[in-house]
């Protein structure tokens, strides 16, 4: 039996026609192989003042009209103002062509001493990682350093668990979810005895009426499986097997730990930019290896009957005959390595790609931004960025067919540029947002294909929203917070 962290929070249950409502505290329960250890109701009251108890749900005003929530945002302590202070917000629509932002307390009370130190998004929940909002120093099973906010009724659940592995060590996508949005992959800590740079936790469903009218709200039940120990960047399949670099290990090692627990040791090296395939690729791995000047892409392919992997290097297609090199962007120019964040490594339904630079020694020395494509013809690093006066790319995201890229011109302002793969071979392109009105400070499509931002002018902080290449962006507040991260509801892309 595999030692696993449970936690339960038992919430109000009611039945048709009693007329009244009963009333269940938090029961806690931290397994072991050697037994159980529950925390009683009573444990709450010994909680610390300063640590409040969690709030249960979005607000009422926002759980009211969820047809009307756009998304939920973080502003953090760089964008935080007199108005918008530090914290999580809701992004309510008001009209077609305007929202609200109503602050989100993520404690019932007394909320001074919680902050939010990070934001992510799954197709299913929101993810708010936060400190100081309960612990008990007893037990380290007492604490909620994650709340989980379920997209489907703004419900909050509690994961003990910190990502990430330190300021020093901290893993470059801590968060990652599978193909069907039911479970979560977590990288960094479970509890301080019990280090797992791995752990999985299920997203409860909702509960609903049976036949007799009954209404019971779910006993909520989040368990944190350990997958293993490792120090590197991860990757899920459309198998929901983990692909993990141990880079920091003795001797750095890739390996696979399949759904049913199956670990496996594909290569005793280091990875970097793990990806994995799409559509029919969507069971293989990606990483590259070695160093600046002598690098090596990598594929694990996936047996589909026996869910082995075999190990080969798949050749690079540069364009134009040139002779050069295609860098992914966890390498520095000065040979650095770093791992690749989740904006330089992304996949549409038709292809997986890597930002980086490629650099061509001849006819001449020229050195410019590209992408690496990934598809079951081959790999080639794609000249799909002829959008005059690029410099860099921020990053991408996708919806689709579509890859949205944040541009940066020569002249350090944003930009907007799409590509559309829906032939992976003749990518299309399109300059949606040309350069130098905004600063995308967050942003992210929509699962229709919608391009939202939030950002800056010379005057206001902008809420926007970007529908076709063709139209004009829509304002939906000029007086907005300025959100270091934020997520869409409906689901968007993960």
């Amino acid at each position: 039996m595999r030692a696993q962290t449970v936690f339960r929070f038992c919430r109000s249950r009611s039945s048709s026609g009693s007329g009244g409502v009963a009333l269940f505290c938090p029961l806690l329960a931290l397994t072991f192989q050697s037994g159980c250890a529950f925390i009683p109701d009573s444990a709450l009251d010994s909680f610390s003042s300063s640590y409040p108890e969690v709030a249960t749900a979005l607000p009422d005003e926002v759980t009211a009209a969820l047809d009307s929530l756009v998304g939920l945002g973080r502003v953090d302590a760089d964008h935080a103002t007199e108005l918008y202070p530090a914290g999580l917000y809701a992004i309510v629509s008001s009209s077609p062509t305007a929202v609200s932002f109503v602050p989100v307390p993520l404690a019932a009370s007394g909320a001074e001493d919680v902050s939010l130190t990070g934001f992510y998004e799954t197709p299913n929940a929101y993810i708010a990682e936060v400190s100081g909002l309960y612990s008990n120093s007893a037990d380290p099973g007492a604490a909620c350093n994650l709340v989980v906010i379920r997209k489907e009724d703004g419900k909050f659940f509690c994961v003990d668990f910190t990502l990430q592995l330190g300021s020093n060590d901290a893993l470059p996508r801590p968060l990652l979810v599978n193909s069907a949005g039911t479970g979560l992959y977590f990288g960094g800590y479970w509890t301080d005895e019990h280090r797992a740079a791995l752990a999985s936790v299920g997203i409860p469903v909702a509960a609903v009426a049976d036949e007799s009218g009954t209404v019971e709200t779910e006993s909520t039940v989040l368990e944190i499986e350990p997958v293993y120990s490792s120090l590197g960047e991860f990757v899920l399949n459309s198998e929901s097997d983990v692909l993990y670099s141990g880079v920091l290990e003795s001797t750095p090692t890739m390996r696979v730990v399949q759904a049913g627990g199956t670990v496996s040791s594909l290569a005793v090296e280091s990875g970097y930019c793990l990806s994995v395939g799409s559509d029919t690729d969507s069971g293989n791995f990606y990483w590259y290896t070695g160093e600046v000047g002598s690098l090596t892409l990598k594929k694990a392919t996936r047996d589909s009957l026996t869910g082995a992997f075999a190990v080969s290097s798949p050749s690079v297609t540069l364009p134009g005959g040139d002779t050069g090199v295609f860098t992914p962007a966890a390498f520095s120019g000065s040979g650095e390595l770093e791992a690749c964040t989740a904006v330089q490594v992304f996949s549409t339904e038709n292809a997986s790609y890597i930002l980086g630079t490629y650099a061509t020694t001849v006819p001449s020395v020229a050195e410019s931004t590209r992408l690496l494509q990934f598809t079951l013809s081959g790999v080639a690093v794609k000249s799909a960025l002829s959008t005059v006066g690029i410099d860099t790319v921020a990053g991408g995201k996708t919806a689709g067919s579509q890859v949205f890229l944040n541009v940066t011109h020569s002249d350090e302002t944003s930009g907007l540029v799409v590509l559309t793969d829906s032939t992976p071979s003749s990518i299309t392109e399109a300059e949606w947002i040309a350069g130098g009105t905004y600063q995308f400070v967050a942003w992210r499509p929509s699962s229709d294909g919608k391009f939202y931002f939030s950002g800056t002018t010379a005057s206001a902080s902008v809420f926007a929203i970007q529908e076709t290449a063709g139209g004009g962006v829509t304002l939906l507040s000029s007086e907005a917070p300025v959100f270091s991260d934020f997520g869409l509801q409906p689901p968007a892309s993960p």
